[in-house]
C-alpha cells in the first residue's frame, strides 16, 4: 500500500475561529448532512430538540456562499425527502445524494428509519427519488458511508429497535443498482455513528461508532468504539492497521475529515461521561481534536495543539467539511441543545 500522511505531514497545531455569516438564519440542528461543491457548503435536514421529549425533523436544503458567508435558503423543486436526520449523503458529479436516516413516524419499516435513496441536481436544485434496479439495506440510520467513484459505500447503522448492523452495501449512482459484496479479513463489529473515510490510495478507514446490545442481551448501556478497520477496495478485506501515539476514547457523532495532507482530523463526539473532552471529562482520551496520520500500515495518533486561547464549544452530531484549507464545522449538539454556529478551522 501506498503511504500516507508521514510523521513529517502530521497536523502539529490548528487554530479556529467563530463565523458570523450573513443572509437566512438555519434552524439549529444535529444529525444533518453537508458537501461542498463549487465553494458552496450544502447543508441538508437535520433534527433539534424542542423540549418536552419532541423533536423537529427537517428537510430543507441551505447553502452557503464561502467566498461570502452568505447562507441563502433554497427552495428546491421535485418531490422532497421526508424530514430526517442520521442519514448518508454523498457528493457524485454534481448530484447530492440522500440514503436512509430517521424521522417522525414509522419510516419504511418501524422504528422510523427510512431505507429509501433521493438525489438533489445540484444544477437545476431539483429532487428526485431514486428507484433501486434491486434490494438494498434495511431501514437504518446513523450508517457510515463514503463515495468511491461514482458509487456510495455504505457500512452499518441502527434501526433504532433491535441490534446494530455490521453489513456493508455498495450504490452505483449510474445503475441505482444495490450490491452487497462479499467481504473477507477483520471487519468492523455492528456499530453506529462512526465514520468512513476514503483515502488517495483508495483504502476505507472506519472509526469509532457506538453499538447497542441486542434486546434480551442483558447490557441496557451502548458500547463506545475506539478502534479503526480499513478496508481495501480491490480486494474487499477488512484489516486493523498497527497503532501508535495518543489514546483516543471510543465516541459515536465525530466527525472525521480528510486534509491535504492525507492526515486525518478528528472533532468532537460523545461517549463515556458525555462529550468527549478534557474540560469537563477527565477520562483517558477525552480528546476533543485528535489527528491521524497513516503511514503504510501505521495509524500514528496525535493531539495537535490549539494556537487559539479557547477551544471551540464541544459537540456531537455536527459536519466538518474541508473546503480549500479550512475546514467548516456546522450545527451539531452540545449535549442540552442543537447549535446552529459556523467555525472555521484552520491546520496550516
Amino acid at each position: 500500500m501506498h503511504s500516507v500522511g508521514s510523521a513529517d505531514q502530521m497536523i502539529q497545531e490548528y487554530s479556529w475561529s467563530k463565523v458570523t455569516p450573513q443572509g437566512y438564519r438555519l434552524t439549529p440542528r444535529g444529525g444533518h448532512s453537508a458537501v461542498v461543491a463549487d465553494y458552496q457548503l450544502i447543508v441538508f435536514g437535520g433534527t433539534s430538540y424542542d423540549g418536552g421529549g419532541k423533536f423537529s425533523y427537517l428537510n430543507d436544503t441551505c447553502v452557503l456562499d464561502v467566498e461570502t458567508m452568505t447562507w441563502q435558503l433554497v427552495r428546491c423543486g421535485g418531490n422532497l425527502p421526508a424530514p430526517r436526520y442520521g442519514h448518508a449523503c454523498e457528493l457524485v458529479g454534481s448530484r447530492m445524494f440522500v440514503l436512509g436516516g430517521k424521522g417522525k413516524g414509522n419510516g419504511d419499516g418501524g422504528g422510523g428509519c427510512f431505507r429509501d435513496v433521493h438525489a438533489l441536481d445540484l444544477v437545476d436544485w431539483v429532487w428526485v427519488p431514486i428507484n433501486a434496479t434491486s434490494t438494498g439495506p434495511s431501514p437504518r440510520f446513523n450508517a457510515a458511508s463514503a463515495a468511491v467513484g461514482r458509487k456510495i459505500v455504505v457500512h452499518g447503522g441502527w434501526d433504532g429497535e433491535a441490534a446494530c448492523l455490521g453489513d456493508l452495501w455498495v450504490f452505483d449512482t449510474d445503475s441505482f443498482a444495490w450490491v452487497q459484496p462479499r467481504v473477507g479479513g477483520l471487519p468492523p463489529s455492528p456499530r453506529y455513528g462512526h465514520t468512513l473515510t476514503l483515502l488517495p490510495d483508495g483504502r476505507l478507514l472506519a472509526l469509532g461508532g457506538a453499538a447497542v446490545p441486542a434486546p434480551g442481551a442483558g447490557a441496557v448501556a451502548p458500547q463506545y468504539l475506539e478502534d479503526l478497520r480499513q478496508l481495501d477496495t480491490e480486494t474487499m478485506a477488512w484489516s486493523k492497521p498497527a497503532r501508535a501515539g495518543e489514546k483516543l476514547s471510543g465516541r459515536f457523532g465525530h466527525t472525521t475529515t480528510l486534509l491535504d495532507s492525507s492526515a486525518l482530523f478528528i472533532f468532537g463526539g460523545w461517549g463515556l461521561g458525555g462529550l468527549q473532552e478534557k474540560a469537563t471529562n477527565n477520562r483517558d482520551g477525552a480528546h476533543s481534536v485528535c489527528a491521524i496520520g497513516i503511514e503504510g500500515n501505521e495509524a500514528r495518533y496525535a493531539v495537535p495543539a490549539l494556537r487559539s486561547r479557547k477551544a471551540p464549544e464541544h459537540r456531537y452530531g455536527q459536519t466538518c467539511t474541508r473546503v480549500g484549507s479550512m475546514l467548516l464545522v456546522f450545527g451539531g449538539w452540545n449535549g442540552q441543545q442543537a447549535l446552529s454556529d459556523l467555525i472555521a478551522i484552520e491546520t496550516q
